[in-house]
């Protein structure tokens, strides 16, 4: 029940509740942190909102006109909209010679570029460090301990 309360008081009260019957679970629920196991806890804002509500966005003003025709010829229109892009984007990449799309090639170039200026070093066990080289005036390490 503490998991699933989901204002701060009614999670207090459960938790007494769970004190009054057995000391050492609440002792063990109180070490933990409650913004990550509780509902009451949980951040009520939605960090996907803004993305999904831009991507209707664009889908919608991509079917404005569609949007105002009888349901059936909407979907007709929609499908045949569609079906026009992916041939279009296939007809693109059949034509290219790379192996990835032209974004992905695009952002995989910038992080191999990126990857040079990281420097990874391994103990010869189980731990690696991984620095990255600043050049400024002086060559400047920052360590990152990675253990597996």
């Amino acid at each position: 029940m503490a998991a699933t309360a989901t204002h701060p008081v009614q999670h207090h009260r459960v938790m007494n509740a769970i004190a009054r019957h057995s000391r050492p679970a609440y002792d063990q629920l109180r070490n933990l942190d409650a913004k990550f196991w509780t509902k009451a806890h949980f951040a009520t804002t939605s960090k996907a909102d803004n993305v999904e509500n831009n991507m209707s966005e664009c889908f919608n003003a991509w079917i404005i006109n569609e949007r105002y025709m009888p349901v059936l010829t909407m979907i007709q229109e929609i499908t045949f909209k569609l079906m026009t892009r992916i041939k279009k984007k296939r007809k693109e990449m059949l034509k290219s010679d790379q192996i990835l799309c032209p974004n992905i090639k695009k952002k995989l170039d910038f992080y191999v570029t990126e990857a040079r200026n990281w420097n990874a070093m391994w103990d010869g066990v189980r731990t690696y460090a991984v620095s990255k080289i600043m050049l400024c005036i002086f060559f400047y390490f920052k360590f990152i301990n990675i253990k597996i």
